[in-house]
């Protein structure tokens, strides 16, 4: 089996690349012939779209955080309609998706996860909003979601570093400036809320913002989003859920509605900030939708959220 390693060429600095190189034999003790690849130059680019299209490997590993897996199957795994068995080898402090799927941080426990993962298919989501009247598409893995998460990742996305302890210094700067916004959602074609709000997040997996979890019930094979929405409710009390969704203890609070679905829309008069799986973007209208066994994934039926 021909393993295909997917890294992040800017990931610290550009040495991730050289760190993970020189384990190269001992991964391939773990799981047979391996090969890497972190490149941006166009023709090396070219080469491996090529190389995947004609089925050269047999499983790509995404060697990094939630940005590495939106890039790779945004870049190449949805527009190459590939079905190629897709695992994560969680390198860096902002895994949320390897956090739900329970995957070792240690590299080598972490290949034989692999090694001994079956192939599972997953479900995925897709949010199509506006911008600037141009209708834009974005494929994601684990949660997208609208309001202060958003303004949060946008602010930590300029700040340097990543994980629990940046999404958090973020959100603490964000409370003290953000407003709650009126806006529209609704689930399969029907009302769901419609007034101020602190956000609403389209959960796939569990966790997001550096380890909130956020969505402690959802499944990722069930054709189904779990939906949070927190309501517009004074501080104090949104701070306390705020400190309780670290341990997946806020579905009670009185702020918090929850549902689940598989079609959704977001809609409000103002521009909204929202977040998919950590990166930030804009727009006034969104329509998010379920993909359902979409992504053949690999994992372990012991600590995966499955059905």
């Amino acid at each position: 089996m021909k393993t295909l390693f997917f890294l992040n060429p800017h990931a610290r600095g550009g040495r991730l690349f050289s760190s993970i190189y020189k384990h190269k034999k001992e991964l391939e003790k773990i799981l047979g012939n391996v090969e890497f690849f972190g490149s941006t130059r166009d023709e090396e680019v070219l080469k491996l779209r090529e190389d995947l299209k004609n089925g050269v490997y047999e499983r790509i590993i995404s060697v990094g955080g939630d940005g590495t897996n939106n890039y790779l199957l945004n870049k190449f795994i949805i527009p190459l309609n590939l079905k190629i068995p897709f695992g994560n080898l969680p390198i860096g402090t902002g895994s949320d998706w390897a956090k739900t799927l329970s995957i070792p941080k240690k590299l080598s426990a972490a290949a034989h996860w692999i090694k001994e993962a079956e192939v599972v298919d997953c479900d995925m989501g897709v949010v199509e909003y506006r911008v600037d009247g141009e209708l834009k598409k974005h494929y994601f893995l684990n949660i997208a979601s609208f309001g202060l998460s958003g303004k949060v990742a946008s602010i930590a996305n300029s700040w340097h570093g990543k994980g629990r302890t940046v999404y958090l210094r973020a959100t603490l700067f964000t409370l003290f400036t953000y407003l709650p916004l009126f806006s529209k959602i609704t689930i399969d074609g029907e009302k769901f809320f419609e007034g101020k709000n602190y956000l609403v997040a389209f959960a796939n997996g569990k966790i997001f913002g550096g380890g909130m979890k956020i969505a402690p019930d959802a499944k990722i094979n069930d054709g189904l989003f779990d939906v949070i929405l927190v309501k517009a409710a004074p501080f104090f009390s949104f701070l306390k859920g705020l400190i309780l969704v670290f341990r997946g203890k806020h579905t009670k609070h009185k702020a918090i509605i929850i549902s689940r679905g598989m079609d959704f829309t977001v809609s409000s008069d103002k521009k909204i900030y929202f977040e998919i799986d950590g990166e930030d973007h804009i727009t006034s209208f969104a329509r998010i939708s379920v993909l359902k066994g979409s992504l053949p994934l690999l994992l372990n039926r012991e600590t995966a959220p499955l059905l």
